[in-house]
């Protein structure tokens, strides 16, 4: 299952830049009786082409396995936009990522206290802006595995084979502007008092 994200965008009539928030290592981390954490940031570095960035963090304690699993992930990923529309429409990407692997107990599996996984990545897919407020990214692709690890559990989350699936991405610096500018004209200003009819001055005044 490909987690929904949370992203920040760049103000502006195309998408060129998008921060995203990966709740799926939270979900991850929340079934192992432990947490994580995952953002990307992409960017626009010229008409077609974007790179994309990431990491994560997770720290599980599964209950059929006697440790404390910790990862550390990194990915880099370069992006085609053949439309030219920013980060819209149809895109091919490929990329690389890497996976540090930490097992907390006296010996870890097979004597070993570390593992590092590496994987070669290619997808394609096609990404719809609603309005500026969301984004849905629709794709398919494949995780290459360059090693494994020494246990399946850590093979298993670090999420390599074939992946696809929908990620919705909300544009939440956009929505919050307009909530705010909605409820400051909704408030309404104080009137100013009215000259006297006859001219005469108020009271208190000089």
């Amino acid at each position: 299952m490909i987690p929904e994200t949370l992203c920040a965008e760049t103000p502006g009539s195309a998408m060129h830049s998008i921060f995203s928030l990966d709740l799926g290592y939270l979900g991850t981390g929340l079934k192992n009786n432990g947490w994580g954490l995952g953002f990307s940031y992409e960017t626009e570095v010229m008409r077609y082409l974007a790179f994309k960035g990431g990491l994560s963090h997770m720290t599980l304690n599964p209950t059929d396995l006697n440790m404390i699993v910790i990862t550390v992930g990194a990915q880099l990923e370069a992006h085609f936009y053949p439309f030219g529309r920013g980060l819209d429409w149809l895109y091919v990407g490929a990329g690389s990522g890497t996976d540090f692997i930490i097992y907390k107990n006296d010996s870890g599996p097979g004597g070993r206290q570390r593992d590092f996984l590496a994987t070669v990545i290619g997808k394609v897919g096609w990404k719809q802006n609603f309005f500026g407020y969301v984004m849905a990214d629709m794709f398919v692709g494949y995780k290459f595995p360059i090693n494994k690890a020494t246990i399946d559990f850590s093979n298993a989350i670090t999420r390599h084979g074939l992946e696809y699936g929908i990620k919705l991405r909300l544009n939440l610096p956009v929505i919050a502007k307009r909530i705010f500018k909605r409820r400051v004209k909704a408030k309404p200003e104080p009137a100013e008092p009215l000259p006297p009819e006859d001219g005469s001055p108020r009271l208190g005044s000089d």
